[in-house]
């Protein structure tokens, strides 16, 4: 599991800001937290929707996917694979109780393979 910090946008960045933090990060897709809560996932396409209609002065959570997969602390890594391969994003938030916790990435299943 890797630390969520660098995949978290707060719910009051402009998808400009996004955008920008997007490409600085070589991401294709964030989290919209809005302290510890997950609101929903963000992705590049969604930035540059925004920007073909002229909002990137809107806040992310507009943008906003709020029907992304989750996985629980407890989920084993074979769980984690079945989630990712039907998903949009490819991060995977692990949820507690409605409370981002970590994020699982496609390097931290490809770590997990070659470790067995």
């Amino acid at each position: 599991m890797s630390d969520p910090d660098k995949f978290i946008l707060d719910a009051e960045t402009t998808m400009a800001q996004a955008s920008e933090q997007l490409s600085a990060k070589n991401l294709t897709s964030v989290l919209v937290c809005q302290g510890s809560t997950l609101l929903g996932g963000l992705s590049v396409e969604d930035c540059m929707k925004a920007e073909q209609g002229g909002r990137l002065d809107v806040s992310v959570k507009s943008y906003a996917n709020r029907r992304i997969k989750t996985i629980a602390p407890s989920a084993s890594c074979r769980e984690a694979v079945a989630l990712m391969a039907g998903a949009k994003e490819n991060i995977l938030p692990v949820v507690d109780d409605k409370e981002l916790t970590g994020v699982v990435t496609q390097g931290d299943l490809l770590l997990q393979v070659y470790e067995f």
